[in-house]
């Protein structure tokens, strides 16, 4: 090529020097803008697929730096490194620098990546241009990730035991646990789990138990109003929890494991619970929601929630029953019947949306069309979910819940 060039160079001096009239400057004057045409081509097409591949190079180091959980600037910058040296072949020729910027719009921190080049160039020289720079620049959001607190509601009332239902109820849970938390990994994300029959079994402060029953560890549902609502006990028996009116024993439950778990991070330890608990008693939807609002609310009777920030946390309740509300429900009538136990259950319901709580509801196996209708008003559009098929319908449903939960976790802005 350089052979090529002195060539070329050579014809155009003897060319402007002839002696044979005006044509011939023209004519090399005409040489001169064929090449330097032929030169742009050439070289500037030859430049353009490698800033295209720089480019490509620097967007994936930027892109893995950027998606890298809680790390450090350091851990960020290496990664960014070893991706674009892996991604773009004549690394050695080129710059790299990385930078994270904290400071952007909205609290939103990014990563900068910059490569340069320099290219020699073939045809060019012959216009004074021996090597053209190149530069790919990007800036990538780094993703915020939130934290989640999601409390599963589980229907354990005996109906559970038919083919073995609370059997893929609890894998169906476990898969949802190791979705989220990463396998275990991500501490972010804290999981309590209520599981309930005709009552619910739980540890109670002495402040939160009514001063006229003897507490054995099972509750039903408040009076009303609180029954309904998230107000914490303020002094009242009606406001405070430990009446049981069903003929159920408590220690019972506390056979089959069905324990409330607070809100924890330790995976493990949540999924061995979960294994544990097998079926008793009826169903009363109702109060299973009641304390799994109570679980996820950071002015309820259990440590561990967060204020309600959506900003910040996502917090999520999973409800979950094969059957009808069987269990009555306290209404304002000072009555106990199983409509009142639907209206509080709406209400709860309710109550949680207008705190931001995301409430997903599943019918498994569920044939009555009432209780169907009850639970898909109180997850709202979307968040229903009708699992009819025994083998398959529940961890369709887990896994959809699972993956939206993990997903949302992420966040590019406020």
């Amino acid at each position: 090529m350089q052979k090529f060039i002195e060539q070329l160079r050579c014809t155009l001096r003897h060319a402007l020097q002839s002696e044979q009239g005006s044509i011939l400057p023209m004519f090399a004057l005409s040489i001169m803008v064929m090449f330097g045409t032929i030169a742009a081509a050439v070289d500037f097409g030859l430049a353009y697929s490698h800033r295209d591949k720089l480019q490509k190079a620097a967007d994936s180091a930027a892109l893995s730096a950027a998606i890298l959980l809680d790390a450090s600037e350091t851990e960020r910058e290496n990664r960014a490194t070893n991706v674009f040296n892996a991604n773009y072949a004549d690394a050695a020729s080129a710059t790299f620098t990385f930078a994270v910027d904290g400071n952007g719009p909205d609290q939103q921190s990014y990563v900068e990546a910059t490569a340069t080049r320099q290219l020699r160039t073939h045809i060019l020289p012959l216009f004074g241009y021996s090597n053209l720079e190149l530069k790919a620049e990007v800036r990538t959001p780094i993703p915020r990730l939130l934290d989640a607190e999601v409390v599963l509601v589980l229907d354990h009332s005996q109906s559970m035991s038919s083919n073995q239902k609370y059997v893929r109820m609890h894998d169906a849970a476990i898969e949802l646990v190791d979705t989220i938390s990463l396998n275990g990994t991500n501490e972010r994300a804290k999981f309590g789990v209520v599981p309930f029959a005709s009552m619910v079994r739980t540890n109670l402060p002495g402040w939160a138990i009514r001063s006229d029953v003897t507490y054995t560890g099972c509750t039903q549902d408040r009076r009303a109003p609180y029954n309904a609502e998230e107000t914490s006990p303020n002094g009242t028996n009606d406001s405070k929890w430990g009446e049981v009116t069903s003929t159920s024993d408590c220690t019972d439950m506390g056979a089959a494991n069905l324990d409330v778990v607070p809100l924890t991070n330790d995976t493990q330890g949540v999924k061995n619970k979960i294994t544990a608990m097998t079926p008793d008693l009826s169903t009363h939807i109702a109060a299973g929601a009641e304390i799994g609002w109570q679980v996820i609310s950071p002015n309820g009777g259990f440590s561990g929630a967060k204020p309600y920030t959506p900003d910040n946390t996502i917090q999520v309740v999973i409800i979950l029953s094969d059957g009808m509300q069987t269990a009555p429900g306290w209404g304002a009538d000072n009555t106990q019947t199983v409509v009142h136990a639907e209206s509080n259950l709406s209400a709860l319901c309710t109550g949680m949306k207008a705190q931001k709580i995301k409430v997903y509801t599943i019918g498994y196996d569920l044939s009555d069309d009432h209780t169907k209708t009850l639970l898909g008003e109180c997850a709202g559009p979307g968040r229903f979910y009708d699992a009819n098929d025994i083998q398959s319908g529940l961890l369709s449903a887990f896994t959809d819940i699972g993956e939206k939960v993990r997903d949302q976790m992420v966040r590019l802005s406020e």
